[in-house]
This record gives C-alpha cells, structure tokens and sequence, in this order.
C-alpha cells in the first residue's frame, strides 16, 4: 500500500511539473534581427508585456531607399525608416506557445499585416506574417551579440 502511495505521489509530481512547465514556458524574443529585406529590426518589451520592433539599419534596403515612399499616408512619405516602428502588439499565448496578435508594417508596399512568431532559437526566429487568406513563413536571422550590445 505504501509503495502505490509513493508510486501515485511521484506520478502526480512529474505530471505536475510538466503541465506547469508547458503552461509557464515563454522565449525571450527580444533582440536585433535581419530580415529577409535586410531590415535590421529590434524587438523589445513594451511596459505592458507585448513587443514592438523598430527598424536600427537598412543595409542597402530597397535599392538605398532611406524614407518610407510607400505610406499610404502620403504626409508620411517622407519619413525616415530609419527608427521607424514596424511591429506593435506582439504577444505571448500561453496556450498555443507562439508569439501572435502582432501588427507589422511592410515598408515594401505600405501594407499592414498580421504578425506571429512561431518559434524561436539561438539562430533567429520563424515568422508567419498574414492578411487576408495569405501568410508567408520567414526566418529572420539573430544578428551577433557584439552588434546589440552597442
């Protein structure tokens, strides 16, 4: 009787330790990334725990383009990218483990599009931006720790 109660206790622990894991377990997604484009952008916490992201570099984006020529609100057009925000709400859901509700603005076209990050690793992240019925997967590739450190 003994051994069975001990059997049950220790079943019950492990069991407990990994729902509580699972539930608890968030990525640290804050950092500097290239993107595909060759955007540099900086994710990083907002006082109410969701991420934005700002362009830091263009790196020849867009043949050398340096404003924002695409803003659908012409009065914005001749904004700079640099330090322009990209990314706004980004949000950790606990019950699918991913990074979702993000907003992004796409310089390229001027369009605004739904943002989630659906993992994340020491490399960079996997992206999936959508709109519409239209998604696309990314990786965006972590720049080195020297760099962000500046």
């Amino acid at each position: 009787m003994m051994n069975m109660r001990c059997l049950t206790l220790i079943i019950s622990l492990i069991f407990t330790s990994f729902v509580g894991y699972s539930q608890t377990e968030k990525t640290d997604i804050s950092g500097i990334y290239q993107l595909p484009n060759g955007l540099e952008v900086k994710l990083y916490p907002e006082e109410d725990g969701s991420f934005s992201g700002k362009i830091l570099a263009l790196n020849s984006y867009e043949n050398g383009e340096i404003f924002d020529v695409n803003n659908p609100d012409r009065s914005r057009r001749k904004d700079s990218l640099i330090g322009k925000i990209l990314i706004t709400g980004l949000v950790y859901n606990t019950e699918k483990r991913i990074w979702d509700k993000g907003i992004m603005y796409g310089p390229e076209k001027g369009l605004f599009f739904n943002l989630q990050v659906k993992e994340s690793h020491a490399g960079g992240i996997e992206v999936v931006g959508s709109k519409f019925l239209f998604s696309k997967s990314m990786r965006w590739r972590r720049v080195t720790e020297e760099k962000e450190n500046q």
